[in-house]
């Protein structure tokens, strides 16, 4: 497993354990979710070896994340990129508080050009912090990560803690293979995997898609992430590749799982271009 990989397990694994009855789940999403709507957050995400200024607008619906996220020099290391604004969608569960960001694209590109990096944690209530990991994406020519710890503190918003909702559009709490489609900026290509459900909110397992099938040539990286089983939102947070012989950048998915069909309906998101939305078509 990749440092990153355990990383995010780790971050994933320190969630409160929840007891069967309606009461304590409840009692646990008063604990642990995000405030609903907008609210203002500041802190330092980790990357390239830094630590980048950073300010997230959050807006938060049942545990569905949008943001715009505004990260500056910091003037004791400057990187000489000046600022940058991009956009963010994302995940959250509120029983664990687990939260996972991926970056959409820019609103104002910076000085100099950077890769745009998503964020995968855990909201703390008593501290009003999120705390975890700065994510970006590996290739087959450079299979490396280059985020670090991050943390960002609530400034302002006061609204109600997201809750459980009625959990309707929830995974099964199971391991599982699944297969599809999916396509970014070239053709179609053809997508397996496997993906684990905790019931708490804790996603991993893999992403492979082929050159331009999987019998042609098969790519396969690790993923962590975020489910909410009211909204039926995922969030997949790219980790290294264990299996590739391209230059392929890995890449995050945001996606949402419909019972009916069994299925994930969705898009990749791979630095400043999102895939073309309801692209990453995936049934198990």
């Amino acid at each position: 497993m990749s440092l990153i990989s355990l990383a995010l397990s780790l971050i994933f694994a320190c969630t409160t354990e929840t007891e069967n009855d309606s009461d304590t789940q409840a009692a646990l999403a008063a604990e642990n979710g995000l405030p609903e709507g907008e609210s203002t957050w500041e802190g330092t995400f980790k990357a390239y070896g830094y630590g980048i200024p950073t300010t997230l607008l959050l807006e938060n619906s049942g545990g569905d994340l949008s943001a715009e996220i505004t990260f500056t020099d910091d003037p004791d290391q400057p990187l000489g990129i000046g600022t940058g604004v991009y956009s963010m969608t994302g995940t959250h569960e509120p029983g664990s508080g687990l939260i996972a960001l991926a970056p959409e694209d820019w609103i104002q590109v910076p000085e100099t050009y950077v890769e745009l990096i998503g964020f995968a944690g855990v909201y703390d209530p008593s501290t009003n912090t999120m705390t975890g990991m700065a994510v970006d994406y590996a290739s087959g020519a450079d299979n490396s990560l280059t985020g670090g710890p991050s943390s960002l503190t609530w400034v302002s918003g006061d609204g109600a803690p997201t809750d459980f909702g009625d959990g309707e559009l929830a995974l099964p709490v199971d391991t599982r293979p699944y297969s599809g489609t999916y396509q970014c900026i070239g053709e179609e290509r053809e997508l397996a995997g496997e993906l684990s459900y905790d019931g708490e909110g804790a996603l991993s397992g893999t992403v492979s898609f082929g050159d331009l099938s999987l019998a042609e040539s098969t790519n396969t990286f690790e993923v962590t992430g975020v489910h909410n089983p009211s909204t039926g939102g995922i969030t997949l947070i790219p980790g290294l590749y264990t299996e590739t012989d391209r230059t392929y950048a890995a890449f995050f998915v945001e996606t949402a799982y419909e019972p009916a069909e069994d299925r994930m309906i969705g898009e990749g998101r791979v630095n400043v271009e999102s895939c073309p939305s309801e692209r990453w078509q995936a049934a198990f």
